[in-house]
Order: structure tokens, then sequence, then C-alpha cells
């Protein structure tokens, strides 16, 4: 397979623009001040099992965390029940996290984030809310990238976990 640079939208966009812009993407992030803070899950020192391919909390190792700015939406909490025709036994969960992160950050934080890692989200100065991916983007297609010319962003979807802090502090 030949892997000559990408020509096809060189009349139109360059090598230079595209920088131009992931910079100027990369200085709205930081005017944000808005990060995650994700947790890779050491698979190499994590007990799974060889089986079902899981593990219990206590036998999950997690790498130490990288704070990686990025571009945060939490849903709408949820009101749901534990018997669905009445109105008892109600509890309330966060709604899902969508994060947008520039790839040439992920790179430069060597954060190759995937299925089953773990993100943080400061919410307040002392409230931390904690979530797992549930959708890591490893196929980026056209509406990630910059004029059709290459992949500068992802999202990823996290769904809220019910861990407390203790399981975070390495």
């Amino acid at each position: 397979m030949n892997l000559a640079p990408l020509n096809n939208n060189n009349k139109f966009f360059s090598d230079n623009e595209y920088n131009y812009y992931v910079s100027q993407a990369r200085e709205h992030l930081a005017s944000l001040d808005t990060k995650i803070i994700f947790y890779k899950v050491n698979k190499a020192k994590s007990q799974i099992d060889d089986l079902y391919g899981e593990a219990y909390e206590e036998e999950v190792t997690l790498d130490s965390p990288i704070e990686i700015p990025a571009i945060v939406k939490i849903d709408a909490p949820e009101n749901k029940s534990y018997i669905s025709d009445k109105t008892i036994l109600r509890f309330e969960e966060y709604g899902n996290l969508t994060a947008s992160l520039l790839i040439q950050d992920l790179d430069f934080y060597n954060a190759n984030i995937v299925y089953g890692d773990y993100v943080g989200y400061r919410l307040t100065e002392t409230q931390v809310l904690y979530f797992q991916v549930v959708n890591d983007m490893q196929k980026l297609g056209s509406k990630n990238t910059f004029l059709g010319y290459k992949p500068y962003w992802k999202t990823i979807t996290c769904a809220p976990v019910n861990k407390g802090e203790e399981f975070f502090q390495l």
C-alpha cells in the first residue's frame, strides 16, 4: 500500500492552514479551560476473567490520571424507577458525558481512549463526576475533518458510573 501524502485537497487547503486551524482550536480550548481527567485501564495489571473478559472493581488497575482539554457536554439527568409501573424506589442518575477532543492533544498526551476506560469531569472545585467510555469513536468519518483534509478531532461518549472516589485514587 502506498502511503504517499494526501494531495487531493491541496489546491484548496494546505498543511499550513490545517495546522493553523488546529492551533486556533487548541487556543479556544485553552480559553474555555475545561478538561477531562482520563484514567486508562491497565489491562496488563488488571485481573480480567478469561471467559467473560470482565473484572471486579477491586481487580481493575488504573494508570496515572491525565488531564486533557476538551469541550464537555453532560446530558440532562434521568429520573428512573426500579419498578417501572410504580413511583416508588426512584433514583436519579447523571446523563451521559460527551467530550470532543483534538487528535493532536491525544497524541501529545499519549492517550489512546478506548471502550472501558474511565473519565472524570470536575463539576465544581470539590465534586468530580466519573464516567466510563461507552463509545470511543475509533472509526473517524469525514465529519471529523476540516474541509475533508484530515481528521482533527474525535468525540467520545461516556456513561455515569457509581464508583466512589477511592476507586480513582492511585
